[in-house]
């Protein structure tokens, strides 16, 4: 997974150069990342993709497909046409951070007047998981769609 995050993060940075390389862009790739992956239904691929990036003889036959020129490939967990959209999604999300949140990450959460309490949360941290899917991947939902993985449920 580490090489298509770092193809995500060389995409972010091109498409806006005025990004900062660090932790902090490190961690939203990472979260739009995840986000994208339990969208899709598709969490359960990165092992196997982690496996076949290590070791091809434990990748098993039903985790390829063969492309339009007939080349056997692996299943990717985030498909190819999909890491430029996410570099996007990676960008908003980034810069919507940065607008509501000032360079201290902590904002204070809540307030208690009689009780004297005052709770501090981490906004950067909750920003993308208090948002709805259709929030974050507002713009590509439709394209994220064609490769969503339906989920089974036996009837009994």
């Amino acid at each position: 997974m580490e090489d298509i995050i770092a193809r995500i993060k060389d995409y972010v940075l091109v498409i806006s150069p005025d990004l900062t390389d660090d932790d902090y862009l490190d961690f939203v790739i990472s979260e739009v990342v995840d986000r994208a992956l339990l969208y899709m239904n598709r969490t359960q691929l990165v092992a196997g993709y982690n496996r076949f990036v290590s070791d091809n003889s434990t990748y098993y036959a039903s985790d390829y497909y063969y492309d339009i020129t007939g080349t056997k490939q692996p299943i990717l967990p985030i498909p190819l046409e999909l890491e430029r959209p996410l570099a996007r999604i990676v960008i908003g999300s980034y810069k919507t951070i940065k607008d509501s949140v000032s360079n201290d990450t902590t904002a204070i959460k809540s307030i208690q007047d009689n009780g004297q309490s005052v709770a501090y949360g981490d906004s950067v941290a909750s920003y993308l998981s208090s948002k709805e899917d259709s929030d974050i991947f507002s713009s590509i939902v439709k394209v994220m769609d064609k490769f969503r993985i339906p989920t089974i449920v036996e009837n009994t």
